[in-house]
């Protein structure tokens, strides 16, 4: 693909198949040879005067769509800022086009200290390169974001005027480089044909540790902020953005936009938009509640939606994105919507527990979906990950019409913190027997009973996934309690465990028919203790091939089992307190143990038949 111009060059469309192997070095703003505490002449007012080379670099900013590429050219009111590199100091003056056109000689008077040899960066079209504040439009992009850096060497001071040559001292036109890519962005609905016109976008650029790379704004000397790029365009499903990446290299793109009603999300990983070209995209949009705040929908006219706000701060509610109103703490409102309207939550508190639990409920059935993070954060809710404040979500769904709450066909609960606190989703949705679908649990460290309880009751056939490898205290104690439509357990990777972690995890869960997979060696105290008392079609238990015990750690485990018919423990030493207390109660089948038996487990095995693996 050649390169494009924002400003004065042309470039081929580059299509989404060419874009993902697209790759050129970046160009540094900077010099790596700066002369360190140079001794400066007295300040002079010089005239200079350059050749701005055409180039393939070259961009200015009057940019034209020409139907296959961008066009661009100087124009005389166009104004270059004179940085001195060498001196670490900006000169006074601009340099202006002396003509329009594709190429043009750049002049002006300059006030400032310079030396032979100095570095001088020529930047326009501001002295900080700054991306907020885009509208999606070329126009915008032509007069505010199209970003060019010029770098010359002082050759001569003659009296007031100075030469200058390449980087390098070999004399020659001075070369623009462009500092971001420009990127047609073509939105498309789910079908892929009918357009999506959005009215708020968001695009954002991640490294492999989730961390944004899009330059918001940078100054000369490399000092950056770092951040997504929130564009406003006005119901349209073409977007220009100017972006810059703090290095050229291979990212996670990420596009969300509303359609007005909606928010919708594309992702793409190992993608690279490099500095001075252009690209031409079309995207596949699809549903992503992460961007959407945390949303009540009624499904029947006349529903009450109750907030019982305990937070030590307020909490603002739209109903179908309206005016905002006010829940002010340690209050609470009642919210009538009419079939298919929508209330949604804002918040900036720590935590919805303050001597008491925070509460939503419903008195008939109402969708329930968005980010809950939303509660926390009003506005950056789509980016922020982590937990403060204790019990931050404890019991915020169990109340006595928790029932009425129900899973959406297509939108789902985003629980996206992954820097959880100790009980900060206790009891969460305990109850919730319509939450037919389970949100993601992106967490891998975990924090004290945070999902204690948390599904209780909820009436999903399949739990998430949960890829934590290392337990805390209580952290999945009664997890999946009296879900008896779960018929698929999670996989449970970890194999260092802690006091009661998986304690009563799947109590009652009378459609379990086959357990997860325990690879732990090493128990903790209670750390199995009636994980699946009362999973009463339970019949497939995979080997447990812990060899050390510890105190209650099986006691309980499959009281109440009575489908159970297989199981191999590899254990034979059970001096810990109580391990295996009624381990088996009321199974009453033909097991498979490693022999010899110690005398302290036959109380505990009435009626199996025992015999060697």
């Amino acid at each position: 693909m050649e390169d494009s111009t924002m400003k004065k060059f042309r470039s081929s469309i580059l299509m989404l198949a060419t874009l993902l192997m697209a790759g050129a070095a970046i160009t540094s703003c900077t010099s790596d040879d700066v002369v360190p505490d140079p001794q400066p002449n007295d300040e002079q007012t010089y005239l200079l005067t350059i050749v701005a080379e055409k180039g393939s670099d070259v961009l200015t900013r009057a940019l034209g769509y020409s139907g296959t590429s961008l066009v661009s050219t100087w124009e005389t009111t166009d104004e270059v800022s004179v940085y001195n590199e060498t001196k670490g100091a900006w000169l006074t003056g601009m340099l202006k086009p002396e003509s329009a056109g594709a190429s043009a000689t750049l002049s002006g008077t300059l006030t400032g200290t310079v030396d032979v040899d100095d570095i001088l960066s020529l930047q326009y079209p501001a002295q900080t390169r700054d991306y907020v504040g885009q509208d999606g439009t070329l126009a915008k992009l032509a007069s505010d974001y199209d970003y060019i850096l010029g770098r010359a060497q002082v050759a001569t001071i003659s009296g007031d005027k100075i030469t200058v040559n390449q980087v390098g001292g070999t004399p020659g036109n001075i070369i623009f480089q462009n500092q971001q890519a420009i990127v047609k962005f073509i939105l498309y609905m789910p079908d892929g044909t009918t357009p999506f016109d959005a009215t708020n976008v968001t695009i954002d650029a991640l490294d492999g540790c989730g961390h944004s790379r899009l330059i918001q704004n940078a100054t000369i000397d490399g000092t950056m902020t770092l951040g997504p790029i929130i564009t406003s365009p006005s119901a349209t499903n073409v977007i220009y953005a100017a972006l810059s990446t703090k290095a050229d290299e291979a990212l996670r793109y990420k596009i969300a936009a509303n359609d007005g009603t909606d928010y919708y999300s594309y992702t793409r990983s190992g993608v690279t938009f490099s500095n001075g070209k252009y690209y031409e995209i079309g995207v596949r949009m699809q549903p992503d509640a992460s961007y959407m705040p945390l949303t009540i929908e009624a499904t029947v006219d006349a529903t009450t939606v109750t907030f019982e706000n305990k937070a030590t701060g307020s909490v603002t509610y739209r109903i179908d994105g309206g005016a905002a109103n006010t829940i002010s703490s340690n209050s609470s409102e009642d919210i009538v919507l009419s079939a298919g309207q929508t209330v949604a939550f804002y918040g900036d508190n720590a935590t919805y527990y303050n001597s008491g639990s925070s509460h939503i409920s419903c008195d008939k059935d109402c969708y329930i979906y968005g980010n809950v993070m939303s509660l926390i954060s009003s506005t950056d809710f789509a980016s922020v990950t982590t937990l403060t404040g204790e019990k931050n979500f404890s019991q915020l769904f169990e109340t006595s019409d928790s029932e009425h709450l129900i899973s959406h066909p297509t939108k789902d609960i985003v629980l996206s913190a992954t820097t959880l606190t100790e009980r900060c989703y206790f009891r969460m949705f305990m109850g919730c027997s319509g939450l037919t679908k389970a949100p993601d649990l992106p967490a891998t460290t975990l924090a004290p009973y945070c999902y204690t309880r948390i599904f209780s009751g909820c009436g999903f056939t399949t739990a998430p996934a949960l890829p934590a490898t290392t337990m805390v205290e209580g952290c999945y104690m009664t997890m999946f309690e009296l879900c008896t439509s779960l018929t698929e357990a999670p996989v449970l990777h970890s194999t260092d465990l802690a006091l009661t972690c998986y304690s009563n995890m799947f109590h009652t869960c009378t459609s379990l028919t086959t357990a997860p997979d325990l690879p732990a060696t090493t128990l903790a105290e209670g750390c199995y203790n009636s994980m699946f008392t009362g999973c009463s079609s339970l019949t497939v238990v995979p080997v447990l091939p812990a060899t050390k015990l510890a105190k209650e750690s099986y006691a309980n485990m499959f009281c109440g089992c009575s489908s159970l018919s297989l199981l191999t423990i590899l254990a034979s030493d059970v001096t810990a307190d109580n391990c295996i207390t009624a381990m088996l109660s009321g199974v009453s089948s033909a097991g498979t143990l490693y022999t010899p038996i110690p005398d302290v487990w036959k109380p505990y095995l009435p009626s199996w038949t025992v015999t060697t693996p």
